[in-house]
């Protein structure tokens, strides 16, 4: 699958002023690459970037606005950091997305947090489990918790919280 076709190409959000600088980035074309490992670590068809995507098998469920997210995310991890191997990540509200995956194939130690790996479950109530199992076979582990209420004894994590309105100082 040509890589490109999954990313809008410049001229077609130029007028948006809220993806204007994602498109002016130096490193845009290496974006592609990232995006399609995400998709690789959480064993997921690719999908264009305007579509959600979601396996069955691992339970993964990558929504649209999500494949913008992480690319954010990632940009910001790598201009703070050499690389991600070693850093323990608690991805906090995570649910069943593939962010902790992707990072997790990245040599990161990552705890994954949410108060429910149900939702959005297509009436398959067996995907939380699923997932579970596919989670702690990709060197991941998913757990019950949330922000107010984290089930770990040490709390020395390197914080990247894709849900606030400005994530600059979370990151």
């Amino acid at each position: 699958m040509d890589l490109r076709c999954c990313l809008p190409c410049r001229s077609q959000y130029a007028a948006n002023q809220y993806l204007l600088p994602f498109f002016l980035t130096p490193d845009f074309a290496q974006l592609h690459d990232v995006l399609a490992t995400i998709f690789e670590s959480a064993q997921l068809e690719r999908s264009p970037i305007s579509q959600h995507a979601w396996s069955p098998e691992a339970g993964i469920y990558l929504h649209a606005s999500k494949q913008w997210e992480y690319l954010f995310a990632w940009q910001q991890l790598a201009r703070r950091f050499a690389g991600t191997v070693g850093l323990r990540i608690a991805d906090i509200g995570g649910g069943r997305g593939a962010w902790a995956a992707f990072l997790a194939n990245r040599g990161a130690d990552v705890e994954l947090f949410d108060v429910n790996f149900l939702w959005d479950h297509r009436g398959d109530t067996e995907i939380e489990s699923r997932f579970f199992r596919w989670a702690q076979k990709h060197a991941y582990q998913p757990r019950f918790g949330s922000l107010f209420n984290l089930p770990i004894e040490n709390g020395n994590f390197r914080r990247c919280n894709k849900h606030l309105r400005d994530r600059t100082p979370a990151l």
